[in-house]
């Protein structure tokens, strides 16, 4: 693995558990598209 490699990782893991949530998985989703933090793409 080389440097460039490890750069270009994200910075962020986002774990969304849904089990039993179904009502607010949209609304979570929809909140995880719209952070602004450039990084985590």
């Amino acid at each position: 693995m080389n440097v460039k490699n490890v750069l270009q990782r994200p910075k962020v893991s986002i774990v969304v558990p849904i089990y039993g949530v179904e009502p607010w998985l949209r609304q979570c989703l929809d909140s995880i598209v719209a952070q602004t933090l450039k990084e985590i793409l």
